[in-house]
């Protein structure tokens, strides 16, 4: 039976859903459905919260059975998530994920301990370093949200950073809106260069929705920008409101059927046509700032050239509105009119007592690059709100049931891990046993005659240096170097890779220096060696990260019986 992958995309205006078939070559569409959140309000007049209309439209939804698939995919939207380009002056995926929580502090205006955040790694400017996308919601925000899906049984697979997802529509409908040879110049009239030594190319995907704008930037083989700007068709719809003096439904009906804008091949030919474009102009002129200033960052940290933005969304579809955008923005616009033909076999055919009419194509480009992210499966780069304590319960299953293959993992970790311990306490008695070699031929070599015990060896020589002992004294330690080596040596943690890089031994001290793993070895460490014999004290010193490897150090406070001393 073939798998079926839904994209759910809940908005402000409308919920959308597009279910898709997997297939042999690709995928079938099934169906693209949307459902009008209602405008309902309390007693008081008083617009009734977000969550319990949105209920209504999942309820529709559900009762027409489009919330029931193998797989459901959907994304925060674009005013409950916000995401942050980080750049980083290396590569190594380990010490990223060490350095990405403080870089993510000083970068965001709250405490990490109130959000869940994913991220992308992408290449980097220059030789060295990397650039870090770090997609970040309030835990708040995203368990308010998937509560609401869970009071309509959806329990979507990933949650994604919503602006992200839309370069699934440039990865699937490239050869469409790419098909045109190379632009070799503006709408302006400014020759870009290409070939050899020209700037990488780029394209955006802008999605206009109800209540804000999604844009994603991309070059031919990963994003390098994506942004949610808080404006969209609903600005337009107030401006017209005001300009005409209409309440706001009636102004949005207006606009669905009269909205127009001039451009040099398209003029206006009656008065309120005029009227009605210089309003809509007028309105757009704030969400043209947002999007410049946004290609103008990209442009100046990533070393692109934007060569055309591709236009979806609701809005995209005004009369003459992708050359008034050509024409401000300098570039070519193209519409997505892949994405209508895409899903055109999923629409019923007129006449049949279907919904065709009270859908629009356009609206369906989120849900689609949902779709589209659930077909690509686990090689899709995404990030994944479904994170820590919002992880999906199918993460779990998998584990269960791969149990068996997981025990056996761990068990030959664990063998690996004794006969590791094994090996490095053989090595350790090696190193002893050379010790105390060296001490007895010390000791056979000053004495003249051999002498196994240490300490027995340090006796005789005192006795022949002061055999009468009195009077003033000079004490001659009953422990040697040597000893004080052996007792640090005999002490250090069996379980932890030590590494003492220098042992500095005076009367009364001894001073270590080390590397190990981990900062909880150096507590290993210190604690084994506070049971050395004739170690009063054992004060740690700082330790440090370096590399892979922690630095340490200790020192350790002698105190032993001495013999009677030599005549000072």
């Amino acid at each position: 039976m073939a798998q079926l992958i839904v994209g759910l995309d809940v908005g402000s205006h409308s919920i959308k859903v597009v279910g898709l078939e997997r297939a042999m070559r690709g995928y079938l569409p099934v169906f693209f459905d949307e459902e009008i959140v209602p405008q309902d309000k309390d007693v008081d007049g008083k617009l009734l919260q977000y969550r319990v209309r949105a209920h209504k439209a999942l309820d529709a939804l559900r009762a027409r059975g489009r919330l029931k698939a193998d797989l459901i995919i959907t994304g925060l939207p674009g005013d409950m998530a916000t995401s942050r380009l980080l750049p980083i002056p290396f590569e190594d995926p380990k010490k990223i994920a060490l350095v990405l929580p403080s870089e993510l502090e000083a970068a965001v205006p709250f405490d990490l301990d109130d959000v869940v955040y994913d991220s992308l790694v992408l290449k980097g400017v220059g030789d060295e370093g990397v650039d870090v996308l770090v997609g970040l919601a309030r835990k708040d925000a995203v368990r308010e949200f998937l509560s609401l899906l869970k009071d309509e049984g959806v329990a979507p697979r990933h949650v994604e950073l919503e602006t992200l997802s839309l370069d699934q529509l440039r990865l699937h409908f490239s050869p469409q809106v790419e098909a045109a040879e190379p632009v070799v110049m503006t709408p302006g009239g400014t020759i870009i260069q290409t070939g050899p030594g020209a700037m990488p190319a780029a394209t955006a995907v802008m999605d206009i929705g109800a209540s804000r704008t999604n844009l994603c930037i991309s070059t031919s083989d990963e994003v390098i920008a994506a942004r949610t700007i808080l404006r969209g068709g609903q600005d337009l719809t107030r401006e017209l409101a005001k300009e005409y003096g209409l309440p706001l439904d009636e102004a949005e009906r207006g606009k669905l059927r009269e909205a127009y804008i001039e451009a040099p091949d398209a003029p206006s030919v009656y008065p309120e046509q005029q009227r009605i474009s210089a309003c809509l102009r007028r309105a757009m002129q704030p969400l043209l700032r947002e999007i410049r200033q946004t290609f103008q960052g990209v442009v100046a940290r990533r070393r692109v050239r934007i060569r055309r933005l591709v236009l979806t969304g609701g809005s995209s579809r005004i009369p003459n509105l992708d050359k008034f955008l050509a024409q401000e923005l300098n570039i070519q616009v193209t519409l997505l009119t892949a994405l209508d033909k895409a899903l055109a076999p999923a629409l019923p055919p007129p006449g049949d007592g279907g919904n065709t009419d009270s859908v629009s194509v356009p609206h369906a480009a989120t849900a689609m690059a949902y779709a589209l992210s659930g077909l690509a499966g686990p090689k899709t780069k995404r990030i994944d709100f479904r994170q820590g304590e919002f992880a999906h319960r199918g993460d779990y299953e998998y584990v269960f049931a791969r149990a068996p293959q997981i025990a056996a993992g761990f068990m030959a970790l664990a063998l690996l891990g004794a006969f590791n311990a094994y090996a490095r306490h053989f090595v350790i008695s090696r190193q002893e046993a050379a010790v105390a070699q060296r001490q007895r031929d010390t000791c056979k070599a000053i004495l003249g005659q051999p002498e196994d015990d240490g300490a027995r060896c340090i006796q005789i020589m005192s006795d022949k240096i002061n055999p009468n002992a009195g009077g003033s004294t000079t004490s001659l330690p009953i422990r040697s170097a040597t000893d004080w080596y052996i007792q640090v040596a005999l002490k250090m943690p069996k379980d932890a890779a030590v590494k003492v890089d220098s042992l500095d031994i005076t009367l009364d001290k001894v001073r270590i220096k080390g590397k190990t793993d981990s900062f909880e070895n150096v507590d290993k460490i210190v604690k084994a060696l506070e049971g050395g014999e004739c170690f009063k004290r054992v004060e740690k010193g700082p330790a440090r990260q370096s590399g892979e490897k922690i630095e340490w150090s200790a020192t350790v406070d002698l105190e032993c019986p001495v013999t009677s001393g030599v005549p000072g």
